[in-house]
Order: C-alpha cells, then sequence, then structure tokens
C-alpha cells in the first residue's frame, strides 16, 4: 500500500492539515479547526474516471488531535511506502517539530526519525522523496 503526503501549513508554527492518499482509490483529509472555520465533508474528486477518489474527512478540533489522528491513522493502515515531495526536509521534520511541541515523540508514535544520512526512515515502510 502506498501512502502519499501533502502538507499544509500557516507559516512555520500551525499545522492547517493533512492530506493522506492512500493508493490512487481513496483519500483522506485530517483538517485543524483551530484554523478551518467550518467542518469540511467528504468528497470525491475524480480527475478522470480511471482514478476515482473518495476522500474521507476528519475535522479534529485542534493541532494535536490532528496529528494524533494522522498516527493512529498510518498505524491503522499500515502503508509499505510513504512518496512525498521534499519529504525529507519538509514534511518530515515539520510533523516531527509541530509534535515535540505537544509532547509527541513521532518516531515513538509511527516509528519514522531522521537516520545519520539525513533521511527520515522507518523500519516498517519505505520512504521515497520525489524531489531527489
Amino acid at each position: 500500500m502506498t501512502c502519499i503526503l501533502i502538507i499544509l501549513s500557516v507559516g512555520t508554527h500551525t499545522l492547517l492539515a493533512i492530506f493522506v492518499l492512500v493508493h490512487f482509490f481513496q483519500g483522506f483529509l485530517i483538517t485543524n479547526r483551530e484554523i478551518i472555520s467550518a467542518e469540511i465533508e467528504d468528497f470525491e474528486y475524480t480527475p478522470k474516471p480511471e482514478y476515482e477518489g473518495v476522500f474521507t474527512v476528519f475535522n479534529e478540533p485542534d493541532e494535536v488531535s490532528l496529528l494524533q489522528r494522522f498516527f493512529d491513522h498510518i498505524l491503522d493502515v499500515k502503508p509499505h511506502i510513504f512518496v512525498t515531495y521534499n519529504g525529507d526536509f519538509f514534511d518530515w521534520p515539520f510533523i516531527e517539530a509541530r509534535a515535540a511541541v505537544h509532547d509527541l515523540d513521532m518516531k515513538q508514535q509511527i516509528g519514522f526519525s531522521r537516520n545519520r544520512d539525513g533521511v527520515y526512515a522507518c523500519r516498517s515502510a519505505m520512504h521515497m522523496d520525489c524531489l531527489w
């Protein structure tokens, strides 16, 4: 199972939302209601008929709930491959830093951490950073 992450932030201090696209057929949007003023309903995004996409939305009350939902979702879905664009230098460090603000340890939660080569890795999944 492949998991594509898209991180949306407000500056460098608040996590706005995380898109998690699993395969190309089902996606998840986790929102931070401290920033987004209205509930977002589940939606469908189908760019081409062969890529039907149903998105389930989790409207979380705050950033710590958003992060915990993300970590729980990763543990539930158990993706084998994470695909990011600049994930080693933005997505993973940003999630790790925002989690630390709330006393959450990303490595302890989902096993991802920066290795000695500066790349984020996990024992149970592969990370492909498409920037390189």
